[in-house]
């Protein structure tokens, strides 16, 4: 086999690693912080695929599908939180239950609403296209999905200037609960 197909197996693989990195950077910040076992994790970005996919198909906006998917999901895990993980706060295991069951359901109902056909969604415009580099194409969409994953592993964190900032922000979600790796007074 020639070289540059396992140099774009090698990107795609990253890719993909990626995208994954992604998916547990969110499952790790919501345990690390919220001390929450949420195993519905990987729902939640099924049902706000699927909800981002059905408003771009309807409005052919990808930013519109964007916000759409986020706001509805956000809701569902406001939700989650305020109805049926608050009353299991410090019990994992029923956490871990509980969240399973409700990843199941959203599953079903992902599949009763979307049916079980795949979809494809055009790549938006601004990055439709390839770069090509030694005679190897990788695709500018990819390229984006790592640029984002390092970001975010990078330059996401310190963003809001102090740990104190994030401990006030998640701790509006834990009443009478501070996180304690955040350094902050406890009168906040």
């Amino acid at each position: 086999m020639r070289s540059d197909f396992w140099i774009l197996q090698t990107f795609n693989g990253l890719t993909y690693g990626a995208l994954l990195f992604l998916l547990a950077s969110g499952l790790s910040l919501i345990f690390g912080v919220m001390r929450v076992v949420n195993m519905a994790h990987g729902s939640y970005f099924l049902l706000g695929g699927y909800i981002g996919l059905t408003v771009a198909l309807r409005t052919k906006s990808f930013a519109m599908a964007l916000v759409a998917g986020t706001v509805a999901i956000a809701l569902v895990g406001i939700a989650m939180e305020r109805l049926f993980l608050r009353r299991l706060r410090g019990q994992e295991l029923g956490q871990v239950l509980m969240t399973v069951g409700f990843s199941l359901i959203f599953q079903d109902l992902a599949l009763l609403i979307w049916g079980g056909d795949p979809y494809n969604l055009p790549v938006p415009a601004a990055l439709s296209g390839a770069l090509r580099l030694g005679g190897i194409t990788f695709p500018i969409y990819r390229i984006f999905i790592m640029g984002v994953a390092v970001w975010s592993s990078a330059w996401a964190p310190p963003l809001p200037l102090s740990a104190a900032w994030w401990a006030r922000v998640f701790s509006a979600c834990i009443p009478g609960r501070i996180p304690k790796s955040c350094p902050m007074p406890s009168s906040w």
